[in-house]
């Protein structure tokens, strides 16, 4: 069974889903910039919310 790889934008806390290549450059490397294709803009997955998971609307 294919593994999923869901991340979430530090910025619009949206989740979405990345390519199998792309989510292992991630895990080796955790402060490669990624752009959400939701709010469009640059973050890394050290980034921190300031609202929180559960303060999503």
């Amino acid at each position: 069974m294919a593994k999923v790889h869901y991340i979430e934008c530090a910025v619009c806390g949206k989740e979405y889903y990345l390519d199998r290549i792309l989510a292992e450059v991630v895990e080796v490397n955790p402060k490669q910039k990624l752009k959400c294709p939701f709010c469009k803009k640059e973050f890394h997955l050290g980034m921190k919310r300031k609202q929180g998971k559960d303060a999503r609307p």
